[in-house]
């Protein structure tokens, strides 16, 4: 239907005055000739809208109905709309049906003698009747869809109480082991999209394509898995800016891949007895830092990715309960260290690292947390700490307890989905039995627990495919998502 400008309305005195005569008596005046009103200034709002010109100047003496039926077209249903609502309110949303009965004669569907006073109250009757009516038809199927969303939803809640599925099973030729399978950090490189794997029961880097769910390779040359969880190696993995692979191992190294060849290219001595651990990387001045939390004196190393070399080292006296994972925070360009509990700090402590100076700025104490993987959340500048209780979530501006998890407990790695804005942890000793645990990072709330196996303690996730990789003893590589 054609759009009747919002600042002009049907009216008799618009009628009277666009027919072309100051006193127009056929316009004035009742009588045969009043049926001039309606029908003039219908086809001259036709001719003005749509540019067509007028083939009655004069109006017919009777408009018969074939005519009127091969004039409805999309730029004369004006003249049809006119005719039948000729009043001072004209309703842009009301539109003429050619479905209404044009079969009975014109003077009983409109009197055009009538005078203009009583064809505008009923036209003003029937609009508020219609208004009415389509104001109560509008409000009853409010609530009739309102009350089957709660209803549907209801019934969906009941049915779905998980949002995540298993979607893809990933096995290999000793993918998994036999027996219990030694495995620790999972790192998704999303320019990549590969999935590491630090697998210590094949000695080797497991690579997972996150776009196909394939195995597509195992890098080789570590230490393995020998009865020690103290020595076993690799432990730690992430991919650098310059497409280079780095992996700590158990006998306190770390090593360099080139990922085009899939070989070591150099090993890093960290100086210490036991494993070499978790890692982070400030691609901001190309250092990386990898803890040794197994040794009596827990460290952590500075290593150059450009030079492949070490270039310095903070020792941690305090630290009695080993180091843990570290994250780096671009915003604030420090890196975060998780510290398990210890004399010092019962409830264990995250301690903040300058890169540049390799020195320790301060420490945020814990309560009852004992940490361990830690993950952040840039939009929000805040870190979650997978304790050995429930997980904790503080600020990394000013080390404030902000929000504690009570629906899970008992987690190792965790990770932060930027896609999802979601944490994802692996509560490998959770009381109620092994989880992956879901928590919003907006509004700090948990979301939900999917069951996994004994040991399933490491997670990483794909931001790109929005899918979630957990290594399971038995089973293999897991692979979760919204369904």
């Amino acid at each position: 239907m054609l759009a009747i400008p919002s600042n002009v309305h049907m009216s008799y005195r618009l009628e009277k005055r666009k027919c072309g005569q100051a006193r127009c008596k056929k316009c004035h005046n009742g009588g045969p000739d009043a049926r001039h009103r309606a029908y003039w200034y219908a086809y001259w709002k036709v001719r003005t809208v749509t540019g067509e010109e007028n083939p009655y100047p004069a109006m017919p003496e009777h408009l018969s109905l074939p005519w009127l039926h091969s004039r409805v077209t999309a730029k004369t249903e004006f003249a049809l709309c006119a005719y039948a609502y000729a009043a001072e309110w004209w309703q842009v949303s009301q539109k003429c049906s050619t479905s209404q009965t044009l079969s009975a004669p014109i003077p009983e569907r409109m009197d055009v003698r009538r005078s203009s006073a009583e064809r505008m109250e009923n036209v003003r009757t029937g609009t508020k009747t219609r208004l009415t009516w389509s104001l109560t038809i509008l409000l009853a199927l409010a609530a009739i869809a309102t009350s089957v969303t709660y209803v549907v939803s209801k019934h969906l809640a009941q049915d779905a109480p998980h949002r995540l599925r298993q979607i893809a099973l990933i096995t290999g030729p000793t993918i998994p082991p036999r027996g219990l399978w030694a495995f620790d950090i999972g790192f998704v490189d999303d320019q990549s999209q590969v999935y590491y794997l630090a697998d210590a029961s094949n000695a080797s880097v497991d690579m997972i394509d996150t776009r196909t769910n394939t195995l597509i390779g195992q890098i080789g040359g570590f230490s393995g898995f020998h009865g020690s969880r103290e020595t076993q190696g690799p432990g730690g993995v992430l991919v650098d800016d310059l497409g280079q692979l780095w992996a700590s191992d158990g006998d306190s190294t770390v090593k360099v891949i080139d990922l085009l060849s899939r070989t070591i290219v150099a090993t890093l001595y960290t100086g210490g007895t036991k494993r070499a651990d978790e890692m982070a990387y400030d691609p901001q001045d190309q250092i990386l830092v990898v803890t040794n939390g197994s040794d009596a004196v827990p460290f952590a190393t500075f290593i150059s990715v450009t030079k492949r070399a070490i270039v310095g080292k903070l020792v941690f006296a305090n630290a009695g309960g080993g180091l843990e994972a570290p994250v780096f925070d671009a915003e604030t360009h420090l890196f975060y260290l998780s510290v398990p509990a210890n004399k010092q700090y019962p409830g264990g402590a995250v301690a903040v690292v300058d890169p540049v100076t390799q020195q320790l700025v301060r420490e945020y104490p814990l309560p009852a947390c004992d940490p361990s993987g830690i993950a952040l959340d840039p939009a929000n500048q805040e870190l979650l700490l997978g304790c050995s209780g429930h997980p904790v979530i503080v600020s990394a501006l000013t080390g404030q307890v902000v929000a504690t998890i009570l629906q899970t407990s008992g987690c190792d790695e965790v990770w932060y989905d930027r896609s999802d804005q979601r944490y994802y942890l692996a509560a490998f000793t959770n009381p109620a039995g092994p989880a992956l645990s879901v928590v919003d990072a907006t509004t700090r709330a948990w979301v939900e627990n999917v069951v996994t196996v004994k040991k399933a303690h490491s997670v990483a996730v794909d931001p790109l495919t929005n899918h979630i990789f957990v290594p399971e003893t038995g089973r293999g590589i897991v692979v979760y998502a919204e369904t």
